[in-house]
């Protein structure tokens, strides 16, 4: 297997950025998940790369948390509702990874596993069959836990009505300071969602006036995304890396959807949700494991069962 690293700064845009090939499908025989035509009802692309270097060299979407796997909540979860194929983009300890995750997903590898989130997302494409068959995709990150029940709240509110939307997002009320670290969504003044700001980006700002506005929205991205996959392909081609971070934010989808007039829906959560803390908690530290043991705990009801699921 070819294992050449691409350096983010050789190239702009992902389309030259990243390579995609047939080889990085870790365990091709899982295609036939898809041999049966069209994938019925959404495939969930779990995003499960990264590292978390706080965690010292272990993964950090392969930590238990109340003896499973931090990652393998979202898989159980979406199975609750869909029985259609589950992609799963590896990189860091991948064969640690996939031992915790299990032997269901189709496993992509990611070549440069720091690079950002939409270079793992643009790498799943290395599975063919995710443009051929065009299905919608539920983008998750390995690092978050997501119930069933918001997993079928997002598709439903994208599919509903006479046409589907482009693209839903999962989005938080967090007012300052908990709002700190999270992208900010931001909405133009008919009350369309434009783009999403990260953290870094608005540290960065010049101009104190624009970074305080952004830094005082107070609605959120909770990283779960609804789109068609041809239409996710087409928007991180052109994604690139020149920004604070310099990586590829999965997040710029959202503006340049915007741009070209797409439909951007949100399913929101708030603090009267039963779910809010565990959506919002976003998991950079060890520490952060035991809150989140907790938090299942208090919930009281099984990994990937949300309260109001059938």
């Amino acid at each position: 297997m070819h294992t050449s690293v691409l350096k983010t700064s050789d190239a702009p845009d992902l389309r030259h950025a990243a390579r995609l090939s047939g080889e990085k499908v870790l365990n091709p025989e899982k295609r036939s998940s898809f041999a049966t035509g069209p994938a019925r009802g959404p495939v969930l692309l779990l995003l499960a790369a990264g590292q978390g270097t706080r965690f010292g060299i272990a993964p950090k979407c392969a930590q238990s948390v109340n003896g499973v796997p931090l990652a393998r909540y979202d898989i159980d979860a979406f199975r609750q509702f869909a029985g259609s194929p589950v992609v799963c983009v590896v990189g860091y300890r991948r064969e640690e990874v996939m031992r915790a995750l299990g032997r269901e997903p189709i496993y992509i590898w990611s070549e440069n596993p720091t690079a950002g989130t939409a270079f793992a997302a643009y790498e799943a494409f290395s599975l063919a069959e995710l443009e051929q068959q065009n299905p919608v995709l539920l983008v998750a990150m390995g690092d978050r836990i997501v119930p069933s029940a918001m997993f079928q709240k997002v598709y439903e509110t994208h599919v509903s009505g006479p046409r589907e939307a482009e693209l839903t997002l999962l989005v938080a009320r967090q007012s300052s300071p908990h709002n700190f670290g999270k992208g900010r969504v931001q909405r133009g003044e008919d009350g369309r969602v434009r783009r999403i700001v990260e953290q870094r980006e608005i540290d960065a700002l010049t101009g104190s006036a624009e970074r305080e506005a952004l830094a005082g929205v107070s609605e959120t991205n909770c990283a779960l995304y609804a789109l068609r996959a041809r239409l996710l392909r087409r928007h991180l081609e052109v994604a690139h890396n020149r920004n604070a971070q310099r990586q590829y934010y999965l997040t710029d989808i959202v503006e340049g959807i915007h741009r070209q007039g797409g439909e951007i829906r949100t399913v929101a959560t708030t603090p009267a949700d039963a779910e809010y803390d565990l959506l919002c908690l976003d998991v950079t530290h060890p520490e952060d494991l035991g809150r989140l043991a907790e938090i299942l705990r208090v919930l009281k009801h099984p990994p990937g069962e949300g309260p109001n699921s059938a």
